[in-house]
This record gives C-alpha cells, sequence and structure tokens, in this order.
C-alpha cells in the first residue's frame, strides 16, 4: 500500500475545507465591491436625507429602496459608461454615512466601481429609457 505524503493529505483537506466555507472565498473579494454588494441588497433607513433630495430622481428611491434604488440608478450608469457618477452615487449617497467605506470605493475608481457594477443586471427600466430618448 502506497503511503501519501503528510503535505498532500493537508493541501486537499485544507482545499476541501475552503470550499465547504464560503467565508474563506468571500473573504477573497475585494473590499470596494463588499460595500456595493451591501448597497445593493440594502433598503433600511436611509442616511443623507438632503443628498437623496437634492436630486428629483434619487428623492424617489426614498419610498423604493433607499440604497438599493441608488444602486439600481448607479448599475445604469455604469452601463451607459458614465462611472463617474455610478462612482459618485456609490459613494457620496450610498456610502454617505461611512467615510471609510467612501474611501475605499474612490480608491478603487471610477473604472473599476463601474466594471464591477456592469457585473449586475442592467435595472428594467433601463432599455425603457434608451427607447424615450431615441425618439426624440
Amino acid at each position: 500500500m502506497q503511503k501519501i505524503p503528510i503535505f498532500s493529505l493537508v493541501f486537499v483537506v485544507s482545499t476541501f475545507a475552503m470550499l465547504l466555507n464560503p467565508s474563506v472565498v468571500e473573504a477573497q473579494q475585494p473590499e470596494y465591491q463588499a460595500h456595493i454588494d451591501w448597497a445593493a441588497n440594502d433598503s433600511g433607513h436611509p442616511n443623507c436625507v438632503e443628498r437623496y433630495l437634492a436630486f428629483p430622481v434619487l428623492a424617489d428611491c426614498l419610498v423604493a429602496g433607499n440604497r438599493s434604488c441608488v444602486t439600481s440608478i448607479a448599475i445604469e450608469a455604469a452601463y451607459r459608461r458614465q462611472d463617474q457618477l455610478a462612482l459618485y452615487l456609490m459613494a457620496e449617497i450610498t456610502q454617505c454615512h461611512n467615510s471609510e467605506a467612501r474611501d475605499v470605493l474612490y480608491r478603487a475608481g471610477a473604472p473599476a466601481v463601474g466594471e464591477y457594477l456592469r457585473g449586475f443586471s442592467r435595472p428594467v427600466w433601463g432599455p425603457a429609457l434608451d427607447l424615450a430618448f431615441a425618439s426624440n
């Protein structure tokens, strides 16, 4: 019978354990992506209501999901290659209460934030805007 080296056995067991433990895999996600994911899935109490009210389209988000609504607008901006606007929405609106998260998003930069947001499904209303503007 052939003996299995202890190193190989440890490697196989630790690899298998990582696959079974999603928190280990999630730990490899860049921090800016974690902040985006949190905002995309958060519809709790909004912070910085005055920032929402400063833009009519964002004011509607106060009754339509707060941060998750703003994230959908940022996703549409990213699909339109307006990455700087997408970054602004994610950093200054969804993370207005968290300066550390804002800094992480700004350090990641508009291209990275935009590219990550384009990985989300485009909002169902996005193509309707294309049709509305095309008829003008």
